[in-house]
């Protein structure tokens, strides 16, 4: 995809100037800083990403591990504050807030807002250590006061003075068939949230579920299909976004709509019916629209220094 995304940038390039001057202006950096915070190829993602937010889009980093999307999902926070608007990151489990709090520290937001990160988690009862030593927590109350403010927030559409919101997929969920607070919290404050997907692929789920029972509360897949057609943009990371055909209607905040006419429905089978070559033919085509980027460093000159260990062959036949 070298080629695509040249493309893109290129197209970038003429429509805003300089790269890292829009990045350092959108991010309100001095650009002479910039690459104090991120790598080249790492300002390219956000640069790329942040032209897509300006037009309410959405944006895929696909990038294999050694990249570092983490620090470009940080970028992203960091700009929807300055813009106003709420950044919802979505990720496995709560022990994975830490890495993306200390990444957002990492480029500058505690100096940016001139105190400390303000993160507001769905978790209710929830105690996430923020450094190796234990004297720095993310802490929410119990389940009863938490779902009281949860639902407070919502019917304001607020966050309470908050920065940022943290959630899992698993918090995605009802709970004995019904809404919980923090699923309608969510909802409340998407309309002006951009909604960042970490791992998206696991906001897939499994395909249409054809055993719901009309009328039944949205599934997980289903609950976050509903935040990305309200959000403002939407951001997804991960490197296997499109390891099954019949789940990209998840990404209907790209361009992909328009090759089935807006029906994001339409989309899982014709990227199934059009195989391996079809994806691949998807793929160039978001990357040179700027939607998509998938890189990967070289292991050239990386030595493996393998230590032979004597087993019990007996005991492992």
């Amino acid at each position: 995809m070298r080629d695509a995304i040249t493309s893109a940038l290129d197209t970038l390039k003429a429509r805003v100037g300089d790269i890292d001057a829009f990045v350092a202006d959108r991010l309100g950096y001095k650009d002479n800083i910039l690459d104090k915070y991120f790598a080249a190829e790492q300002v390219d993602a956000i640069a790329l990403g942040l032209d897509n937010f300006d037009r309410g889009r959405g944006f895929i980093i696909g990038d294999q591990t050694g990249i570092g999307k983490g620090r470009v999902v940080a970028a992203m926070i960091r700009y929807a504050i300055r813009q106003g608007a709420v950044p919802v990151f979505v990720t496995e489990k709560p022990g994975l807030y830490a890495d993306m709090f200390r990444d957002m520290n990492d480029i500058g937001i505690k100096e940016m807002l001139g105190r400390e990160v303000r993160a507001l988690m769905t978790n209710a009862a929830e105690r996430v250590p923020l450094d190796d030593e234990g004297k720095a927590f993310l802490e929410s109350p119990s389940a009863g006061k938490h779902n009281a403010d949860l639902a407070r927030f919502g019917a304001e559409s607020d966050v309470g003075g908050h920065d940022v919101v943290f959630t899992t997929y698993s918090q995605m969920q009802t709970v004995k068939g019904k809404i919980t607070p923090r699923m309608a919290f969510l909802e409340a404050i998407a309309p002006r949230s951009i909604v960042i997907f970490d791992e998206s692929h696991n906001a897939g789920g499994q395909g249409p579920d054809t055993q719901k029972k009309p009328g039944a509360p949205p599934n997980r897949a289903e609950f976050a299909r509903i935040l990305v057609s309200k959000a403002k943009a939407v951001f997804y990371s991960s490197a296997t976004y499109a390891k099954r055909p019949d789940v990209m209607d998840l990404y209907s905040k790209t361009d992909m709509p328009i090759a089935v006419d807006g029906d994001v429905k339409k989309l899982s089978a014709a990227i199934e019916k059009g195989g391996v070559p079809l994806q691949q033919a998807v793929a160039t085509m978001l990357a040179r629209a700027g939607q998509y980027v998938r890189r990967e460093r070289s292991f050239d000159g990386v030595s493996y220094d393998v230590q032979p260990v004597n087993v019990d062959i007996d005991t492992y036949k």
